[in-house]
C-alpha cells in the first residue's frame, strides 16, 4: 500500500484571492502559534523539488511543507508534509469539524503525492512524473509526434492482445507491420442537416448557478462534488444544516447539461433530490 504525504483539503473559502494570504489563512487556523501567523511580515519559505538548500518548514508543529491551492477550484488545496505519520496527524486531529470562516473543511488523503511531496520520498518517481508532463507539453503542440505518439499506443496495445491469443513473435511482427503501414483514416466532419433543430436552453431560469435540495442527512461536499463533476465546475457550496449545495458552473449551458443528465429529480443514494436553476 502506498503511503502518501499529501493531503486534499475541501470546502474552503475561495478568498482570500493571494496564495500568500490564502497560505496565512489556514496556518492561522491550524496553529495561531506558527510564526508566519504572529509576524505576517515573514517571507513564506519557497523550497525546490531540486537541490541542496536546506528544506524549511511552513509550520514545525505539524510537519507542513507546503500549501498549494488548486488553480480551477480555488476552494481546494492540497497541503504536503514531511512524511505519511505526519499527515496521518494532522487528518487524525483535522477531519472532524474543523471550520474556517465558518465552512466544514473536509480532510482526506490525496490520490497522489505532489511534486514537493515525491521531492522529499521519492527523487527517482519525481523524475520520471516531471519527465512524462515535459513529453505531454511537447505532443500538445506537434501534430505529428502526437499521432505517432498514438500509433505507438495502440501497436503495443496490439501486440499485448495478440500474445494472449497464443501468436508467435513472428507472425505478431508480421501483423504489427502491416497495420503500421496503413494510412490513418483521418474522419470527414460532420454536416450539419436541414430538418435539425438547434438545441435550446431550458428558459426557466437560466442561470449557471444549480440549486440542489432534498440531499440525505449525511450528504459530504466530495460526494456532491463527484455526482456534478463536470470540466466547467467551479465550485460546489454545501449548507449541511438546510440539506441543499449551490453547484456553480462556468457558463449557463453547461449548468443545463449537468441538469438534463440527471433530471429535476433524480434518485440518488436511496434518497430523491431536487435540482434546479437557483434565482
Amino acid at each position: 500500500m502506498v503511503e502518501y504525504n499529501c493531503l486534499y483539503l475541501t470546502n474552503l473559502p475561495r478568498r482570500p484571492g493571494s496564495n500568500a494570504n490564502f497560505t496565512g489563512l489556514l496556518l492561522k487556523h491550524i496553529n495561531p502559534d506558527n510564526k508566519f501567523v504572529i509576524d505576517p511580515s515573514l517571507p513564506l519559505p519557497v523550497n525546490e523539488t531540486f537541490g541542496n538548500g536546506p528544506l524549511r518548514l511552513l509550520d514545525e508543529k505539524f510537519g507542513i511543507i507546503q500549501i498549494s491551492r488548486s488553480i480551477r477550484l480555488q476552494n481546494q488545496c492540497f497541503i504536503t508534509f514531511m512524511n505519511h505519520e505526519s499527515a496521518t496527524s494532522f487528518k487524525t486531529k483535522f477531519e472532524h469539524d474543523w471550520k474556517v470562516k465558518g465552512r466544514l473543511i473536509e480532510v482526506q488523503f490525496a490520490t497522489k503525492n505532489s511534486l514537493m511531496g515525491l521531492a522529499v520520498t521519492d527523487q527517482g518517481l519525481l523524475h520520471h512524473v516531471l519527465k512524462k508532463r515535459q513529453f505531454q507539453r511537447k505532443i500538445s503542440t506537434d501534430e505529428n509526434l502526437k499521432r505517432t505518439h498514438r500509433l505507438q499506443r495502440r501497436l503495443r496495445r496490439l501486440r499485448c492482445k495478440l500474445r494472449k491469443k497464443g501468436l508467435s513473435v513472428e507472425e505478431i511482427d508480421k501483423i504489427v507491420e502491416t497495420v503500421k503501414d496503413q494510412k490513418p483514416q483521418v474522419s470527414e466532419p460532420r454536416k450539419k442537416l436541414a430538418s435539425e433543430k438547434p438545441v435550446t436552453l431550458r428558459d426557466n431560469p437560466p442561470n449557471k448557478i444549480l440549486l440542489v435540495q432534498n440531499l440525505p442527512q449525511d450528504t459530504t461536499h466530495g460526494a456532491i462534488t463527484e455526482l456534478f463533476q463536470s470540466t466547467a465546475l467551479v465550485e460546489v457550496r454545501l449548507v449541511a444544516v438546510r440539506r441543499l449545495a449551490f453547484v456553480e458552473y462556468e457558463s449557463i449551458e453547461a449548468a443545463a447539461s449537468i441538469r438534463d443528465k440527471l433530471g429535476a429529480n433524480h434518485s440518488w443514494n436511496n434518497h430523491q433530490i431536487n435540482i434546479k436553476f437557483a434565482r
